[in-house]
């Protein structure tokens, strides 16, 4: 048996994180820092946050690692440490968000990544930059999206503000957390569709198709339907992160309340 005990110090420049509609589905385990926004007339309104966490871990009788990457039983270090701008308003918006985190995983020791490896999101995605994309928003039912984005599949993220749960099950090493690709938005009504084509888990090769559909049954509950499938095969041994499920397929969904209000 595997005792944890997990204690986590965060302190936020502002006071939350600036997510998108699309990845702020579900209420967080972890609140990350709220936006501070600016509004420059004719440059457009803009919000920035930003925020830096650590963590301490002690593990007795534990089983190793994911990763088998230096498990430690005595653990403390550098969770997340993340800044993040965006424009929100006019035809042409976007999102940046860029520094390192680390992430807890359900059932694994916390590790350290070998000498010369930055303990954060390169190791995964090959850049500091979580996301970064461009938004054309002709009207305020429309909007396609280009770069760095996030994904639509799944329920967790890779990065515990963005996730209901604090440490990651084995399901988010099921699931996407950003690639690059294209994005599409349309809502109509109480119905939100978003479909993308991207380079699924940073393979470099754009054969994957992502679809999501959030309708809103009522004020607090919602309807959540999401879909993954990858044309072709990817070779993924020579992709980034190495993962085997650059190849798999996804679909689930279910009935989820909204998050509340920080």
């Amino acid at each position: 048996m595997t005792k944890t005990m997990f204690v986590k110090i965060t302190a936020t420049m502002c006071s939350g994180l600036v997510l998108s509609a699309l990845t702020s589905r579900l209420a967080f385990a972890v609140n990350g820092p709220a936006p501070i926004k600016y509004n420059f007339g004719q440059l457009g309104e803009y919000s920035i946050s930003g925020g830096v966490d650590g963590y301490g871990t002690l593990y007795n009788n534990g089983a190793g690692n994911l990763f088998n990457q230096n498990p430690q039983n005595v653990s403390v270090g550098l969770t997340n440490a993340l800044v993040t701008l965006q424009k929100i308003s006019g035809l042409v918006q976007f999102t940046f968000e860029a520094g390192e985190y680390t992430f807890p995983i359900l059932g694994s020791k916390s590790f350290e990544y070998p000498t010369g490896s930055p303990q954060n999101a390169y190791n995964f995605l090959g850049t500091p930059v979580l996301q970064g994309y461009v938004t054309l928003v002709p009207s305020p039912d429309f909007s396609i999206s280009a770069g760095i984005i996030p994904t639509v599949e799944g329920l967790e993220s890779g990065q515990d503000w963005n996730n209901s749960n604090f440490f990651l099950s084995q399901l988010a090493n099921m699931e996407i957390t950003s690639e690059r690709g294209v994005e599409a938005t349309l809502t109509h009504g109480p119905a939100i569709l978003t479909v993308q084509l991207d380079d699924g888990y940073f393979s470099k090769r754009f054969n994957n198709f992502q679809g999501a559909l959030t309708y809103n049954l009522n004020s607090t509950d919602y309807l959540y339907l999401y879909g993954s499938n990858t044309f072709g095969t990817t070779d993924f041994t020579n992709v980034t992160n190495g993962f085997p499920e650059v190849n798999s397929n996804m679909i689930g969904g279910g009935v989820f309340t909204h998050p509340l209000s920080c």
